[in-house]
């Protein structure tokens, strides 16, 4: 299930309930390994993506050694746009994939190429970042955003005491999950008037841009008692400490280096209190077995939400053990276990296991 945020700190990362109505697959079933599987990503600049990525060729690795499929393949876009991701797609649809997998670099500007796709008969699901697509062309898997936003704005809030200034860091701007996640932050601290954001810079979910950023905003502030970020934890405390300032009020992210911190804070202080939630990006890999299904004649929802990532005290030594450093904590998602996902739609969601191995 998704858990409330009831921590003192939070794990994240740096996007609504499931429609009954499916999503048309191009290809339909097809019980042979003739088959081929296509990613396409554009922004590939943070540790996020790279892990998503990898776990997306993990699952594709897999299936085709089971010989569930013949080939696949991972596109990314030169410049990280929009516009070079809708020429990518076009190209892709030239070579004929059975199946197309997007990480939508805009919500609105990759509808008319994703038509196309569906019109060739490829079987298409937008991951992550989705688009605001109608149709029934695609389906599209992600975490509920704007609750998670939500989630971590309200945990830093509680942490300052209400009060105080806080900094604001922007993860991948342009792409829908950031415009969902701000909106749930910017909702929740409508409820924390006497909460000052004095500054709001752009951390792209990454250490050196979230360090850089705020290396550069520090300088002009008084005391900041707290930061809201959606990645980019290390660069935070990088930064603070080179401003020798006291550590604020933050949610930690699920990279490696973070749950490293994490846990220290744990062995400084029996009475800290962390953990928390954070987003998954293991959705490419959920993504390519949710493509698995419709190979096989699974009639999909036109939404599939997934859970984000629950690490309680308890299990932040396995998340360690596979998750290191460079690299952010993510599921391994089965096709089973999209299944029961897709089961547990408006409900407690299922959760894959820990992973045993990492990537």
């Amino acid at each position: 299930m998704v858990p409330a945020l009831v921590a003192t700190a939070v794990v994240l990362a740096t996007a609504g309930c499931g429609s009954d109505s499916g999503a048309d697959g191009g290809s339909g079933a097809d019980d042979s390994g003739d088959y081929t599987v296509a990613l396409s990503v554009a922004f590939t600049g943070n540790a996020w993506r790279k892990s998503m990525i990898q776990g997306w060729e993990h699952a594709a690795q897999a299936a085709k050694d089971a010989g569930r499929i013949s080939d696949f393949k991972v596109s990314v876009a030169p410049d990280g746009t929009a516009t070079s991701q809708i020429s990518q797609i076009q190209s892709l649809i030239l070579e004929s994939p059975d199946a197309l997998n997007i990480d939508a670099e805009s919500p609105t500007a990759l509808n008319p190429v994703i038509k196309q796709a569906c019109d060739a008969g490829i079987d298409v699901i937008v991951f992550d970042q989705t688009t605001d697509a109608t149709d029934d062309c695609a389906t599209f898997l992600y975490n509920p955003l704007k609750d998670y936003g939500a989630a971590i704005a309200a945990s830093v809030a509680e942490q300052m005491g209400g009060s105080g200034n806080m900094i604001v860091v922007e993860g991948v701007v342009g792409g829908k999950p950031n415009a969902e996640i701000l909106s749930g932050v910017e909702e929740t601290l409508q409820g924390y008037p006497d909460i000052d954001v004095v500054s709001k810079v752009v951390g792209e979910s990454s250490d050196s841009v979230t360090e850089k950023a705020l290396t550069g905003v520090l300088p002009t502030l008084d005391e900041v008692g707290g930061v809201i970020s959606w990645g980019g934890t290390s660069g935070i405390l990088s930064a603070f400490e080179k401003a020798d300032r006291p550590l604020p009020a933050l949610a930690f992210d699920n990279s490696g280096e973070s749950l490293r911190k994490l846990a220290e804070l744990y062995g400084q202080d029996p009475d800290f209190s962390g953990g928390g939630v954070f987003t998954d990006p293991g959705q490419g890999a959920a993504a390519f077995q949710a493509t698995m299904l419709m190979k096989e004649g699974t009639k999909l929802p036109k939404n599939i939400i997934t859970p984000v990532i629950n690490v309680p005290k308890d299990d932040l030594d396995a998340w360690i053990a596979v998750t290191g450093p460079g690299a952010v904590a993510q599921w391994l998602w089965t096709e089973d276990d999209v299944q029961q996902v897709i089961d547990t739609q408006g409900a407690d969601l299922h959760e894959p296991a820990i992973p045993d191995e990492s990537l």
